[in-house]
């Protein structure tokens, strides 16, 4: 049988080839990866546990921590936009109303407004109001980072670095560019892939459930608008790590 493949790195069409192989490396932008088992988008994914309509409000599943900064349209895909004044904060633009522990989360990110090297924006999983959470969250310049969410002095709260920002060739750099963000969090390990290829692998036990939050961030010199589509909570597959 003959397959047809798509790079997860660059989108571009790839030659056809018997199927099954274990790796193929995209002529275009060198990106080498495992050819999965099936041609389904994500055939290592467990069944949906909640998804998201981001066609009109309010959002069946979820809550609006911010609900005058963002707004639905209609697509294709359906977009939730959610828009910042220049501020120094992680902001929350959607959480989940249940705690969850193992899931395999991903989403789609486009930003489009703010200073390149001073907006990021992604997921926060297993969150607690004042206790924390963990971060994931990547950048417009090609970063990612990974870091903990915690406690600081005067209700505040501040990140502490897990995976200090890192350069990642498979991030589309610039505005109005998407990339897939997948994180699979199983127990007390961390598998983040970024539009289809692994990025890192991480175990922490600060915490084993909570809230799945979309966040953005700006700084006060930048505001940032955010666009999110395709956002699925799957069960998590072990990886047996």
């Amino acid at each position: 049988m003959i397959e047809t493949l798509t790079c997860p790195n660059c989108g571009a069409a790839l030659p056809a080839q018997p199927a099954p192989s274990d790796t193929v490396t995209c002529p275009y932008c060198q990106t080498t990866f495992r050819i999965p088992p099936s041609t389904t988008p994500e055939p290592t994914s467990g069944d949906l546990i909640l998804g998201a309509d981001f066609r009109q409000l309010p959002i069946s599943g979820w809550a609006l921590p911010n609900p005058d900064s963002v707004r639905t349209l209609a697509g294709p895909p359906p977009e939730l936009r959610a828009k910042f004044d220049a501020v120094a904060k992680n902001n929350f633009v959607l959480k989940s109303s249940g705690y969850l522990d193992d899931v395999d989360v991903s989403v789609s990110l486009t930003f489009y407004e703010g200073t390149l090297n001073q907006i990021d924006a992604g997921l926060v999983l297993r969150y607690h109001s004042g206790v924390g959470g963990y971060i994931f969250h990547l950048s417009p310049v090609g970063t990612y980072t990974v870091a903990y969410y915690q406690p600081a002095e005067k209700d505040a709260m501040h990140w502490t670095t897990i995976m200090d920002w890192s350069d990642n060739d498979v991030i589309r750099k610039g505005l109005n560019e998407t990339n897939r963000l997948r994180v699979v969090a199983d127990g007390t390990h961390f598998r983040v892939h970024i539009n289809g290829v692994l990025a890192t692998s991480i175990h922490d036990d600060k915490c084993d459930e909570g809230q799945v939050i979309l966040s953005v961030e700006g700084t006060a010199k930048s505001s940032v608008e955010v666009g999110y589509s395709d956002l699925q909570v799957r069960e998590a597959v072990s990886s047996g790590k």
